[in-house]
């Protein structure tokens, strides 16, 4: 019996010994590839990330301005649509913005919608003012925005 206990701890023992050589073996393989894997390679993977998800990375932040245009005799006011757009990715650039502000009355009710399409590339880490014409009615107390779709490059 004395000796069945001692095989087994033995057993155990060089078991758990042999599964954590293996598992560290394993661990420094895997260290090793990535530290092979380039930078280049590495920026590629998640330049391609950014652009399966661009849509996503772009926010900012929007307002409605009314603004008198015309000269002395037609004066008129005019409403504009007016977003700061970032581009919160590391290496994609986003163009041809597809955006949608739909309008709120005061009861939160959805008046109206416009959608447009923005023809403009934003660098990585940067902004761009996004202006559009606009006719709201009285009825609407507020507004919700977002991008419905990006491409990237």
């Amino acid at each position: 019996m004395k000796k069945i206990i001692q095989l087994l701890i033995v057993g155990i023992i060089v078991g758990s010994i042999g599964y954590f050589i293996g598992w560290k073996s394993g661990y420094n393989e895997a260290e090793k590839y990535q530290n092979l894997k380039g930078i280049e390679s590495i920026k590629s993977d998640l330049k391609e990330r950014e652009m399966e998800m661009i849509s996503s990375l772009l926010k900012g932040k929007a307002r409605i301005e009314t603004k008198k245009e015309g000269g002395i005799f037609n004066r008129k006011e005019v409403q504009y649509f007016i977003a700061e757009v970032r581009n919160n990715s590391l290496l994609a650039k986003a163009k041809d913005i597809d955006v949608k502000v739909i309008f709120l009355s005061k009861t939160k009710s959805e008046i109206g919608d416009i959608e447009f399409t923005v023809y403009e590339f934003i660098q990585p880490g940067q902004s761009r003012i996004i202006t559009k014409e606009v006719n709201v009615s009285d009825d609407v107390a507020e507004f919700r925005w977002n991008v419905i779709i990006a491409l990237a490059e």
